[in-house]
């Protein structure tokens, strides 16, 4: 190799290294450092927020939905992925455009290329030795080449990448529409929690002091065995009933942390009340069921996506035909030289050509019936999805229909507990109860009242199920989420 070809080489192979690293991140091995930093990056991400990492934080029902469209983790996901697709149907039509490609360089090689002639009918040389080409020269070439073919099967593609990018829109869709309906659920349990836990925490401590004092008075014989046997009983029921629905109401706060992307460090004060949803309720139960099968069959995110995978597998079918048609090749360059010996250093190529590929040909019969299983399998998976739809809607009523009567229920037996322990608390300013007697009443009230706080909670959740089941959204939907750096 020449000093000339070296001295070429070397800038040549150290953009080569460059370009690759400057046009990607660096790749991370696992369990090593750059791993670990990796996830501590992650979490730092996931407890530090925008004025959410404060002491407390006031949050009505609606703020909780609008964060939720906003910050929600599956949502942003989803969001990325539909601008993704968005950009393959971009990619997939600039396909379709002819190639276009420009080179220039140097050319070289080790020896002055000379050649003779040599007879065919004396075999002795007819020509002396001699040179046509320089040993060392410059080139350029501007070629322009499109196959016709290619460009269709280019924009059939792009007719696919449309529907595909449909399909990322109808989840991006559903996945909002679930994350109204997980956080507007898990708000109305938060809140039955927060509206009870004080009281909660009190009566436990009252419990479990009015305990103690039972055993106090067993050991020093200021009551039989039995007696304090039998109020301990009683106690222990009344504490474990009340310790369940708590610790089952405690767990509704962090998951709404969770779906807010709220720090789990951050104290919520949830300021919406409770709301009369029994006219709302009735409509949903009373409704024509047909009609209301027929409205989640047409406006459910999932049913419509497989629609769109139904038009993307007879487009791969239509694409299999296409392939075997014979492919126009069109090809124009101007060409450059800078040989000395050429009389025009400058020329243009251009042809056209009728290419078929036989094997496509053959092996024709072969995919169209591929595509064509698929399809069939697109259309099993509709109808399956279809019955599941339409049980869902029947299930969604049922359900909605009997915690609309459980929530019923609770109130009655909150109010019938209010009633007792309130006379029991008169009896004992008469002398007629004893404090545990009251104690009990107090106990048996407060769990009263989280099983209707938490039948009203139920209530909202069955409520927003059925309104998702139907494609309809408790709250008002985004058209797409705002992210920072993200078009």
């Amino acid at each position: 190799m020449g000093i000339i070809e070296k001295k070429l080489m070397w800038p040549f192979l150290g953009l080569a290294l460059i370009l690759p690293s400057g046009c990607g991140g660096s790749t991370v091995a696992l369990d090593s450092p750059e791993h670990a930093q990796l996830l501590r990056t992650d979490r730092q991400v996931l407890q530090t927020d925008d004025g959410t990492d404060q002491q407390i934080l006031n949050l009505s029902l609606d703020d909780a939905l609008a964060r939720g469209f906003e910050k929600n983790l599956d949502a942003r996901v989803a969001a990325l992925e539909e601008l993704s697709q968005q950009d393959n149907v971009t990619l997939a039509q600039l396909r379709a455009l002819p190639g276009v490609e420009v080179s220039g360089g140097y050319v070289g090689r080790s020896n002055e290329g000379a050649s003779s002639s040599r007879s065919v009918i004396t075999g002795q040389q007819s020509l002396e030795p001699s040179q046509s080409t320089e040993q060392h020269r410059r080139v350029a070439s501007l070629e322009v080449n499109w196959n016709l073919l290619d460009a269709a099967l280019a924009l059939a593609d792009a007719a696919k990448a449309g529907d595909e990018a449909g399909v990322a829109k109808e989840r991006y869709a559903k996945v909002i529409q679930n994350v109204a309906r997980d956080v507007y659920a898990a708000y109305w349990r938060a809140l039955a929690y927060q509206d009870g836990k004080v009281k909660t925490q009190k009566l436990l401590a009252d419990l479990q002091a009015q305990i103690e004092k039972l055993e106090l008075a067993a050991s020093k014989k200021l009551i039989s065995s039995d007696q304090a046997a039998q109020q301990m009983s009683a106690l222990a029921e009344r504490n474990r009933n009340l310790r369940d629905l708590n610790d089952r109401m405690q767990l509704s706060e962090i998951e709404l942390k969770s779906l807010l992307s709220i720090p789990m460090s951050t104290k919520l004060n949830l300021t919406t009340k409770h709301k009369d949803i029994s006219s709302e309720v009735s409509r949903l139960t009373s409704s024509d069921v047909a009609d209301q099968e027929w409205q989640a069959l047409q406006a459910r995110p999932e049913m419509r996506e497989e629609i769109l995978k139904k038009n993307i597998t007879l487009r791969d079918a239509r694409r299999e035909i296409y392939q075997t048609f014979p492919g126009l090749n069109l090809l124009f360059s101007k060409e450059y030289d800078g040989n000395k010996y050429l009389v025009d250093p400058n020329w243009s190529n251009y042809s056209a050509k009728i290419v078929q590929t036989i094997t496509g040909v053959i092996t024709l019969p072969d995919r169209y019936r591929a595509a064509k299983n698929k399809e069939a399998i697109a259309d099993a998976r509709r109808q399956a999805l279809s019955s599941a739809i339409i049980a869902q809607v029947h299930m969604g009523r049922m359900r909605l229909s009997g915690l609309n009567e459980a929530n019923t229920q609770s109130l009655l037996a909150k109010k019938a507990a209010s009633r007792k322990a309130h006379a029991t608390t008169g009896k004992k300013m008469q002398g007629l109860a004893s404090g545990q007697d009251e104690l009990l009443a107090q106990i048996e009230l407060q769990i009263e009242t989280l099983r209707a706080n938490l039948a009203y909670a139920d209530l909202q959740d069955a409520y927003a199920a059925m309104k998702n089941t139907l494609s309809q959204s408790v709250a008002p939907l985004p058209q797409r989420i705002a992210m920072a750096g993200v078009r």
